[in-house]
């Protein structure tokens, strides 16, 4: 531990390595790599190119890039905000990836709302798919006075129902078929869809269960240059790795 924090009492003296919660703990790579992994991600480089230029293994890349999505994850979950709007259609969808968490397979849930008005949306991870869990989260998340487009999912087949209804008439929501709209796509768009251009199918596949939340991060950023995402995205690293002694940013749950 050539750089440490040490307590000043006497009784304690207890270290603590500097990079303690921080990007670079437990990090083999110099910082150079890291930073340069960084903007290779960022620049939108392959594995192998970036593997190649670092002489780094596909593996260490792989794993890396997984950690940078991670910091998408924790940043957009925490930026969420509500949508629609009067006269405003908000498509509704679910749906399950995997996520790897500790090397063990997750199966996850995520609801996501799009304004297929302002293209404005939002994304929640959720611990369960029934009407319990929808109906507040519908109601906290599409602002009143909106309209709701929704799958054939039988959560929502539920929610659509005369009994269910009722609980949303109050909040000024209305559910409404396809059909009924006039001078709106039909389709209920899916973000999860829409983020698969982030993918390389050459990839493992628990590097792709992230990539929806690095399509929504840097989709707000389309014009900026590289490095000016590049400075964005160490500010927000920052957030979720704030260093010893401090609160880390942490993803919201649902």
């Amino acid at each position: 531990m050539p750089f440490s924090l040490r307590c000043s009492r006497k009784k304690c003296r207890k270290k603590w390595s500097v990079t303690k919660n921080t990007w670079f703990f437990g990090s083999h790579l110099s910082v150079r790599q890291n930073f340069m992994l960084i903007y290779f991600w960022i620049r939108g480089d392959n594995i192998s190119e970036s593997a190649e230029q670092l002489k780094l293994s596909k593996t260490t890349v792989l794993d890396y890039y997984q950690f940078c999505r991670e910091v998408c994850y924790v940043i957009v979950s925490n930026r969420t905000k509500p949508v629609g709007g009067p006269g405003h259609v908000v498509a509704i969808n679910e749906f399950h990836v995997d996520r790897f968490i500790a090397s063990q397979r997750k199966r996850v849930c995520f609801l996501e709302g799009v304004d297929k008005d302002t293209n404005e949306c939002f994304l929640l991870e959720i611990q369960k798919n029934n009407a319990g869990t929808l109906i507040p989260l519908i109601k906290t998340f599409v602002l009143q006075g909106s309209k709701i487009l929704t799958d054939t999912w039988e959560s929502y087949s539920k929610l659509k129902s005369e009994e269910f209804q009722k609980q949303f008439v109050g909040h000024h929501l209305e559910f409404v078929e396809s059909s009924n709209l006039e001078g709106k796509s039909n389709k209920v768009k899916c973000m999860w869809r829409t983020a698969k251009r982030f993918v390389d199918e050459s990839q493992e596949s628990k590097t792709r269960d992230l990539c929806l939340f690095q399509y929504l991060y840097f989709h707000p950023m389309e014009l900026l240059s590289t490095g000016e995402k590049f400075d964005r995205f160490l500010e927000d690293v920052a957030k979720v790795y704030p260093g010893p002694f401090r609160d880390p940013l942490t993803a919201v749950v649902y």
